[in-house]
């Protein structure tokens, strides 16, 4: 998350423009967005190899790494919306695995076949699972890297338009 704080004296109050922050802002997210999808199209696994029923096979990433793309959903999916208030925007991703691959997700067995695994599986469902899958962050990793750009151009998007008028003692803000 990108947070910029401003400090405004009690006796003053800020006026400015809006619609050039959130012009800046839907741009912003856009970008942010844009670079997500192309880390996770562009990531090339270098981790397990697992073999699909009508898809191929896949190699995963590494942890720590963006997940590879198998089947483009994870890409596809990351939309930018902007806030009704108009004071930021929500980049998220819809895929339902995503958050699991963003911050890394424990639990989950495996199938319930019988004889020997199918026990060993029951009495792991029971204590909660043994799986641990490490974060595979695209979407944080994305908002880092474009931090650095997007912060002073909010920030000279506000400063652009920004008129301070002084408030009459005892009138209410």
């Amino acid at each position: 998350m990108i947070g910029i704080e401003i400090d405004i004296p009690q006796r003053y109050r800020m006026a400015f423009d809006r619609r050039n922050v959130q012009a800046v802002l839907r741009s912003a997210g856009a970008e942010i967005a844009a670079v997500a999808r192309r880390k996770v199209r562009q990531s090339v696994g270098s981790g397990r190899l697992y073999y699909g029923a009508r898809k191929g096979s896949h190699r995963a990433s590494l942890p720590g790494q963006p997940p590879t793309s198998w089947t483009g959903e994870l890409a596809n999916s990351i939309k930018v919306r902007p806030l009704k208030s108009g004071d930021g925007v929500l980049i998220r991703d819809a895929a339902f695995y995503a958050l699991f691959l963003e911050a890394g997700a424990r639990g989950g067995t495996g199938g319930a076949k019988r004889g020997v695994r199918g026990r060993r599986n029951a009495v792991q469902r029971r204590k909660g699972g043994n799986r641990v899958l490490a974060p595979r962050p695209f979407l944080s990793a994305a908002a880092a890297e474009r931090s650095a750009s997007i912060g002073p151009r909010v920030q000279e998007a506000i400063m652009k338009d920004v008129k301070f008028q002084r408030v009459a003692a005892g009138a209410k803000t």
